[in-house]
């Protein structure tokens, strides 16, 4: 996953990942508007007014590199506004910068392709967070809680863990016990998913990183990586290492 093209604002509106190939959506300028409200616009004309107070809305379509796809996702969101001191030709000169937040992307844009080894249940989860990312962080995070429960079920996890309450976090310390290089892991989007569903609200960045720990844990637990990476690298040294001589051939 790359972070980097995740954000809860652009200056720029981003190229991501294809929601439908392996290809990049990018920006068609020609698709891109920006209205503003005539209650906005009326606003200018008071004394108080200053330019944090415009409020516009704007929408685009991001389409895909590769012909055979041509995919179309569809962006709307708001417009913000920063001031900026820069450097003029005559002295310090006043600019203000556009910023784009998007609220929603349709068909939407996936931070990682999503394993045909998941279940339906953990597929349904990842599809509906991706759907979620811009318009309700904290519902996104819920999303991701509810993956951990689909994945642990998939993993052979029960749901009725002896002498406790049974919960989420009593099932991922049981694991944890047989794995425990996973057991933080798996903690983070448990609790960062209870912030979402109880306090209402999660950090833009917050999810990002979630998403990060999600695809490492479909590697390193379903796609098994390591097993592969560990079957080559056991391949090698048995075609490469140093072979014992037997006697009767040193005669």
């Amino acid at each position: 996953m790359e972070k980097y093209r995740w954000k809860s604002q652009y200056s720029i509106l981003p190229s991501l990942p294809c929601p439908r190939c392996k290809g990049t959506v990018s920006l068609d300028k020609n698709s891109l508007s920006v209205r503003e409200p005539q209650y906005s616009h009326s606003a200018r004309n008071r004394e108080d007014w200053h330019y944090y107070d415009v409020d516009q809305r704007f929408i685009c379509f991001l389409v895909c590199d590769q012909r055979f796809c041509g995919e179309i996702v569809a962006v709307s969101g708001v417009v913000g506004h920063d001031v900026e001191i820069v450097d003029g030709e005559d002295g310090p000169e006043t600019e203000y910068p556009s910023f784009y937040y998007p609220k929603s992307m349709v068909p939407a844009p996936r931070p990682f392709v999503v394993s045909q080894k998941l279940s339906d249940k953990c597929k349904e989860d990842l599809h509906n967070a991706f759907r979620l990312i811009w318009a309700d962080t904290a519902a996104c995070a819920n999303r991701l809680r509810s993956f951990v429960e689909h994945l642990l079920d998939q993993l052979g996890v029960t749901r009725k863990v002896p002498k406790t309450r049974s919960t989420l976090d009593d099932r991922i310390k049981l694991f944890g016990q047989q794995n425990p290089d996973h057991l933080e892991i798996l903690q983070a989007l448990r609790e960062v998913g209870n912030a979402g569903s109880h306090g209402g609200r999660s950090a833009f960045e917050d999810i990002v990183e979630c998403f990060v720990l999600a695809e490492w844990l479909i590697k390193t637990l379903i796609e098994r990586e390591i097993d592969e990476i560990t079957a080559i690298a056991r391949k090698l040294s048995q075609k490469h290492g140093r072979r014992v001589v037997d006697k009767k051939e040193q005669k």
